[in-house]
């Protein structure tokens, strides 16, 4: 218990000693009443003392000499309540309970800030570790394989499949997140996403903030890409990690290669299939589904009308 507690104003303890007087004294005159007198007698003795030894209410003495003692612990508290000293010492006691009190406030914000910054040093070991692993995995031979994106591809329509992925919900949670902290989620996410596309070949054509757009030569590329990432997010949430949900859309056909660019009505609808498909889902054309082989499990999802799209696309999900 700090000193300062054990430091109590004179008052309190002559506040104590009345209430103990008050309370052991109603006790004696109580078993009085039951044992040698009766209520009216204490009634005479309340109203006029010098009737307690005609009725022979002995208490009296003990209240009298206990009440002389009472008044004399009265003027000493008062008198050591207004001495200088004692007001001296209980500014004193209050200042050491401020400090002590300011000293603790001290103490639980440092501990904060250091547990804060331990999980911040732990969160930039192991986004460094995972760089440091993609960045290893990554690179192949030249020429080795179609995401080679130092070989463009030439100009001119060709049939691609064509994938978009989309973060649900971004603007609402970068607003909640902040931007630090956001960042760090979109830095995650994009590492995932590529890594996930340089092993199934796929060539980035863009991105627009959290989302990509993706060209692929073969449909089942693709949906192995678009699954890999699904999967990836998944498990970064099963190690604890927070992860948005991430919808993908993929639809196949002739767009134009233009400069590093894809024009066409492929792209337009394939974006169109990313909006309405759901968090965490990867929704394909026909077009798409016609390709993929048996080991592929699909689920139908009916005819869906699509933004700026003239007729309905029959579309399927993938089953990652």
């Amino acid at each position: 218990m700090p000193a300062e507690e054990k430091l109590k104003h004179p008052l309190h303890g002559l506040f104590l000693h009345a209430v103990v007087f008050v309370a052991v004294n109603g006790l004696i005159a109580s078993l009085w009443v039951v044992l040698f007198g009766s209520a009216s007698d204490l009634s005479d003795v309340i109203a006029d003392p010098a009737t307690a030894r005609e009725v022979g209410f002995w208490p009296i003495f003990l209240i009298l000499g206990w009440g002389a003692a009472l008044l004399i612990h009265a003027g000493v508290a008062v008198a050591q309540s207004l001495s200088p000293s004692a007001r001296r010492a209980r500014r004193d006691a209050k200042r050491r309970e401020a400090n002590r009190r300011k000293i603790e406030q001290q103490v639980k914000r440092g501990r904060a800030k250091g547990e804060e910054l331990l999980a911040k040093t732990a969160h930039a070991v192991m986004e460094g570790a995972v760089t440091a692993v993609n960045s290893l995995a990554r690179p192949k031979a030249a020429g080795a394989g179609a995401n080679d994106q130092t070989a463009p591809v030439p100009s001119g329509t060709h049939w691609v499949a064509v994938m978009f992925t989309d973060l649900t919900d971004s603007t609402g949670l970068a607003e909640s997140m902040g931007d630090e902290a956001w960042s760090n989620v979109l830095g995650v996410h994009r590492r995932l996403v590529r890594d996930c596309l340089g092993k199934h070949d796929g060539d980035e054509i863009g991105t627009q903030g959290d989302g990509f757009l993706v060209r692929y030569d073969s449909p089942t590329d693709a949906v192995a890409a678009a699954q890999a990432i699904q999967r990836a997010h998944a498990d970064k949430r099963k190690g604890r990690m927070y992860m948005p949900d991430v919808r993908i859309g993929i639809h196949a056909g002739d767009a134009v290669h233009d400069d590093g660019d894809l024009i066409g009505q492929v792209v337009n609808l394939a974006a169109r299939v990313t909006s309405v498909a759901a968090p965490g889902q990867v929704l394909v054309t026909e077009q798409v589904a016609d390709r993929l082989g048996p080991e592929i499990v699909l689920a139908d999802c009916g005819l869906h009308e699509l933004k700026g799209i003239s007729r309905p696309r029959h579309l399927l999900a993938v089953d990652w």
